[in-house]
């Protein structure tokens, strides 16, 4: 047990932490923030992310985003190899969780143990500059390196907001804030259909 992650939402204090019993996993406790003494009131969840199906996995860093009204987990797969690339879930209550995709571009071989900033509550705040950051590195057990690079969420209602009406909006590229985006811009972009994150 280890890696812990923690999200403070309506009052309540949401602990993920990875349960490793030969297939890596994130479990959830829960306890009240108003709590002084909530360490000791921890109410077990259960299992929230199981990893078997994705070689290699790492820890979850769990992150809530109020503009989407959904908790962001990422962590990485083929860990410390040539290979590894960042997966992405997404909840609505921080519970059941869905995998969206790949995190697909450019990142640095090696990578492992990634997280997404975010501020003193878990909360990522759209209006500021977004990072994911991971270390890197291979055959090197112990000697990391830290990479940070901007991340920047665009999206093509998959059920992230609530569909526009117009049938332009039905096919075209659109920020968080519902502002439309050219595709080729840089950024997360979330395609239609596809439900996974594209770095491009």
């Amino acid at each position: 047990i280890g890696e812990p992650s923690m999200v403070v939402k309506d009052g309540t204090l949401y602990l993920y932490y990875t349960y490793d019993e030969g297939t890596p996993t994130t479990r959830l406790a829960t306890a009240d923030v108003n709590d002084e003494n909530w360490p000791a009131h921890l109410q077990k969840q259960g299992t929230v992310i199981n990893k078997r199906l994705y070689t290699a996995s790492d820890h979850c860093d769990v992150k809530y985003c109020d503009a989407i009204g959904k908790f962001i987990a990422v962590h990485t797969s083929n860990r410390m190899t040539q290979n590894g690339y960042i997966n992405v879930w997404i909840s609505d209550d921080g519970k059941n969780f869905t995998r969206l995709g790949k995190l697909e571009g450019t990142t640095g071989v090696g990578l492992h143990n990634c997280g997404i900033s975010g501020d003193e509550i878990g909360h990522i705040d759209l209006q500021k500059p977004q990072f994911i950051a991971y270390a890197y590195g291979i055959d090197s057990w112990g000697v990391w390196n830290t990479h940070l690079q901007p991340l920047k969420f665009n999206e093509t209602l998959t059920g992230l907001l609530s569909p526009r009406s117009s049938k332009e909006s039905q096919t075209g590229y659109y920020d968080l804030q519902g502002r439309k985006v050219e595709k080729n811009k840089k950024g997360i972009i979330i395609e239609k259909g596809k439900k996974k994150l594209n770095k491009k």
